[in-house]
């Protein structure tokens, strides 16, 4: 079974319509791009799943962000968590 299809099984909910992913952190959070050409956030530990960029670009301009970048590593958590 794809792992494409578990996750829109399980976040259909929200509006998700998954169609990559398109990173993943050692934490389990993951980044998705849908079936519009939006970018999707899922934090497993905080039980949310949320659009994080409405467009190509402006999830180029995310990716680039030192705080968002800072938060998707969580360096320190992985630190303590090893």
């Amino acid at each position: 079974m794809s792992y494409l299809k578990d996750i829109n099984d399980a976040w259909s909910w929200t509006g998700l319509k998954a169609e990559e992913i398109v990173g993943s952190n050692e934490f389990g959070n993951l980044l998705l791009r849908d079936t519009e050409e939006c970018f999707w956030r899922v934090c497993p530990e905080e039980l949310t799943c949320e659009i994080v960029a409405q467009s190509l670009s402006s999830f180029s301009q995310l990716i680039d962000n030192d705080d968002f970048i800072l938060d998707w590593e969580m360096v320190n958590l992985v630190k303590l968590a090893r």
